[in-house]
């Protein structure tokens, strides 16, 4: 059966790059004016760097000037230590000798504190030749004012993502009391998809290093059109609600295109800045909703008191007025979101009823709108609505994501978690409040598909992985084939089925509605291993269909036309990992960094006709590494979407004590944190929908450092002497396994490349090998390649049966591999030797979940079971080793409180908390996850048309 593994592994968005003197994030200026007394006059940029460049010979060879600003030039270095590029901001030798070297680095230290995935690092400072500089990461992307000078206005999604990322960034920083005092989109970088600050806390550092001496000279720090009132006026107390102001300045202007207030003066704009209110977002752009307005104006309020209290609750009101559950404050009394008439009179069609609930802020003129007849543009309006659920039913982020949407828009199907009764397949018209669970024999995995006519849904049976049909109106259950939708489908109007590679066979296949056996569509040469057709669309026309053909990795992946007629492949000479639907006239697909894409097609010519653009006003979509995704679009129109974040805290805990904070920092582990051998830091993968990323974190400070630069990278692992990580990268056309210092320093080094669909490697303790998981005739193998600098070796089989195997670790001594295999019908553990793998010791019997680790010794192996206990095995002997005791370490390691605040983890006898162990240290504590809180959003734009 062709089969996907359910862990996703998310491809990192595609990064933009251009050259390095495009990063004004670099050379910003604090300074909204210099006093004449302050123009450097006799000191010349060639001096400058003739100086920086002898006095920093040991330590950076620095190569040219990046740019300049109003208080400092930058350098492009190369750090010598650490063999890696970075940027040095140098203070003009004027400002320099005001200011003083002992006291302006004896501040600037303060900021080397902060250490935040969206915060770019003080990775140095100094004086050197009489100048003072400070060190940062030279990283590729683009600045925000870079993005906003070419878009103008950003899609809303983005640039309410921007935002909360920014706020998590300024929250961390004000937990340690450091202002930053110049938010704007000269200093937020656009890197890797992830919003990153820059220049965080050097304000501050200059303000008190010059003190009154630059109060004197009249030189300013911010910039007028995002300074908060307060520090306008000058006032010597500025406190962290002063950067909400200026994030809310930057947030109205990616709604807008302009800023709160602008002006020809710096005069007239502090002028607005005190005495006017911003023109209403929705009088610029009215398809922002009320709830952001109102978020983003409480955010600009004049007087600190009525703004958020944190960075935290304006990224929160954010978040909320995203999904619409915000409510609107009207003095002190809460009342309902106002939206615009045309919502209301759409809210009247009973397509609509029962989905989520929006309020309208006068009833008078709700009852007005509602009477008015409705026009063809109102009935166009685009409503999203957030799907409720009753409190016993979660929405749930299964691989791959289940949903689906009927032809004729009047329902949709979606994958939930019953408490306590596992993930099944739930169904929700949209005249109706009521949701119905499927019939067990439908699998919550896997492509549904609907029939033409609406009457009928194909799903797959999880259990014995066969396509069936069910009839919606009366519950009639009929089997089609032996087959998976694991890699798409879909249902056409001459009563067939397509479906994406299927076991041995890695084209298309076809199979008729009324049940037989899948037969080949489409062909790719049988020497061709790399190739595969995945996610068939039929055009509707109901013979044509649009498909992607997979070689290798997401970007290699491309959009081809093949027909039920003759099955001849055309290529389409469009980059795209996953077509959603074919609409008359176009094609609607997901590219690989997860932007949705419409190109104009004509079907009878079997050719686009036109250049591929992203459809306005959607969100980018978490891509996983095999293409499937969390969104789906109805052949007719509408859109399905799962919001979906999954953060927690890292944390220490023995037994079934309450686990104690490594650091309070919320973050979204796209992998399980590991220990270093030596127990002072933890490796792990960071990132969100668009981006995964390897982070070293110190488990003394809580402090972190990226090492990864690549797209995207995930899996890492520790050497055996703590020295090196090795992780799985991509660098958008190919998969590698990598080596690079544990400290930062140097380039990644190739170690192996991978085949597609090779998943989660484990490199032998010695570093001469690596296991990995890696499809093979429709299952999932287990493979071994030689790691070698440069890579080069070619990998063969380990582990390959015709059960669906995975590797999970090896043994410290290097000489067994566990590995995960569904033999029995549910995923089991056992041991096999390595390098030889003849010798096999079943382990578990209870089931596993997540990945198991190791004692330091080697002798107890620690797993999950299903019952989600942590089981403690510890063994005895080497050449055939064997159980010979069995515990229960935690009981419920992963289960859910009422109770989850961050206080409850540190007051004595708090109720229990959820705790997600990952690791274990040489004392017997246990490192894990903290809290993970898993947020899915489940949102529909019912006459969603692009």
């Amino acid at each position: 059966m062709a089969r996907v593994s359910r862990p996703a592994v998310r491809d990192a968005r595609a990064r933009t790059h251009c050259t390095v003197r495009e990063h004004s994030a670099y050379v910003s200026s604090f300074s909204i004016r210099r006093p004449a007394a302050l123009l450097p006059t006799l000191v010349t940029p060639s001096d400058v760097l003739a100086r920086l460049k002898s006095a920093l010979a040991d330590r950076y060879r620095v190569d040219r000037e990046l740019g300049a600003g109003g208080m400092a030039t930058v350098y492009l270095a190369t750090d010598l230590r650490h063999e890696r590029d970075v940027a040095i901001k140098v203070l003009h030798p004027d400002l320099g000798a005001m200011l003083g070297a002992d006291r302006f680095l004896t501040e600037i230290r303060v900021t080397a504190k902060l250490q935040h995935p969206h915060i770019l690092p003080l990775l140095d400072s100094g004086s050197a030749g009489g100048l003072l500089y400070y060190v940062m990461p030279l990283v590729t992307g683009e600045t925000l004012r870079a993005r906003l000078a070419r878009e103008k206005l950003l899609p809303i999604a983005d640039a309410l993502r921007i935002a909360r990322e920014v706020a998590d960034a300024l929250q961390h920083a004000h937990s340690l009391g450091i202002i930053h005092r110049d938010i704007k989109p000269e200093n937020i970088l656009l890197q890797g998809g992830y919003a990153v600050v820059a220049d965080f806390g050097i304000a501050l550092a200059l303000e008190h290093a010059g003190g009154e001496r630059m109060t004197q000279t009249g030189l300013s720090l911010g910039t007028p059109q995002y300074m908060s009132p307060e520090q306008a006026m000058g006032e010597r107390s500025i406190d962290a609600r002063s950067d909400i102001y200026a994030l809310g300045a930057v947030t109205y202007e990616m709604l807008s295109g302009d800023p709160p207030f602008d002006g020809n003066t710096v005069q007239s704009i502090i002028a607005k800045v005190l005495t006017e209110r911003p023109t209403a977002l929705r009088a610029i752009r009215d398809t922002v909703s009320a709830p952001v307005e109102f978020a983003v104006f409480k955010a600009l309020a004049k007087l600190p008191a009525d703004r958020f209290a944190s960075a935290r609750d304006f990224a929160s009101a954010l978040q909320a007025a995203n999904s619409g559950s915000i409510e609107i404050e009207t003095g002190s009394r809460p009342r309902t979101t106002s939206t615009r008439p045309t919502i209301a009179a759409t809210l009247r069609h009973p397509i609509v009823l029962g989905l989520a609930t929006i309020t309208i802020a006068s009833a008078t003129l709700a009852a007005w709108t509602a009477s008015k007849p409705k026009t063809s543009a109102e009935s166009a309006s685009r409503v999203r609505f957030d799907v409720s659920l009753p409190d016993s039913i979660r929405f749930e982020d299964v691989y791959p994501w289940t949903g689906a949407i009927s032809p004729d828009g009047s329902e949709f199907v979606f994958a939930g978690q019953i408490r306590d009764n596992g993930v099944h397949l739930f169904r929700r018209r949209m005249d109706q409040t009521e949701i119905s669970m499927l019939p067990a024999a439908f699998s919550e995995q896997n492509q549904p598909m609907y029939s033409p006519d609406s009457k009928w849904l194909a799903a797959e049976d999880g259990v014995n992985h066969r396509l069936r049909k069910l009839r919606l109106d009366d519950g009639t259950i009929a089997d089609i084939c032996a087959c998976s939708s694991a890699n798409g489908g879909d249902w056409g109007s001459k009563n067939e089925l397509v479906l994406g590679f299927e076991g041995t066979h890695r084209g298309l296949s076809r199979v008729s509605a009324d049940g037989g056996a899948p037969v080949p569509l489409t062909k790719i040469p049988a020497s061709d291993s790399a190739t595969t057709h995945m996610y068939p669309i039929f055009a509707a026309d109901g013979e044509t269909i649009v498909f992607s053909i997979f070689r290798y990795w997401l970007n290699s992946a491309e959009l081809a036309v093949t027909s039920l007629r003759d099955g001849n492949v055309t290529p389409l000479g469009v980059k795209g990992v996953r077509t959603l639907s074919v609409m008359t006239g176009r094609i609607i697909y997901l590219r690989a960094d997860g932007t949705m894409m419409q190109a104009p097609f004509d079907a009878a010519a079997r050719r686009v006709t036109g250049e591929a653009t992203p459809v306005p006003g959607v969100a980018v979509s978490a891509i996983s590494q095999n293409g499937t995704s969390r969104v789906a679009v109805g052949r007719n129109g509408g859109l399905l979407r799962l919001i979906s974040s999954r953060r927690g805290m890292l944390g220490w805990a023995k037994g079934n004590d309450i686990p104690t904070l490594v650091s309070r920092d919320r973050r979204e582990f796209s992998n399980l944190p590991r220990l270093s051998p030596d127990g002072t830091r933890i490796v792990t993968a960071l990132g969100d929908i668009a981006t995964t990323q390897i982070w070293v974190i110190s488990v003394a400070t809580g402090t972190t450092t990226r090492l990864s630069t690549a797209r995207w990278s995930s899996s890492p692992s520790w050497s055996r002497d703590g020295r090196q990580v090795y992780y799985l990268t991509s660098d958008g056309d190919s998969l590698h396994i990598v080596r690079q210092s544990a400290d930062g320093g140097g380039s990644a080094q190739t170690m192996a490349t991978l085949e597609f669909h090779s998943l989660w490697p484990f490199v032998s303790p010695d570093g001469t090998a690596a296991v990995y998981r890696a499809e093979h005739n429709g299952n999932t193998d287990v493979r071994v390649i030689a790691l070698r600098d440069g890579g080069g070796a070619s990998s063969r089989p380990f582990v390959a049966t015709s059960a669906n195997e995975l590797p999970s670790n090896f043994s410290p001594n290097g000489r067994w591999v566990l590995i995960r295999s569904d033999e029995s019908g549910r995923d089991e553990l056992s041991l096999r030797s390595f390098p030889d793998p003849s010798i096999r010791v079943p382990l578990s019997s209870d089931g596993i979940e997540e990945w198991p680790f190791w004692s330091r010794d080697g002798t107890v192996l620690y797993y999950i079971n299903s019952a989600s206990q942590l089981i403690a095995l510890h063994l005895t002997g080497d050449s055939a080793p064997s159980v010979v005791r069995r515990e229960v370490v935690r009981q419920n390691a992963r289960s859910v409180s009422e109770d989850t605040t961050d206080a409850a983890l540190i007051q004595p006898g708090a109720p229990a908390v959820r705790f997600h162990p990952s690791d274990i240290a040489a004392d017997g504590r246990l490192l894990g996850v903290i809290n993970p809180s898993s947020q899915n959003q489940l949102v529909i734009e019912p006459h969603w048309r692009p």
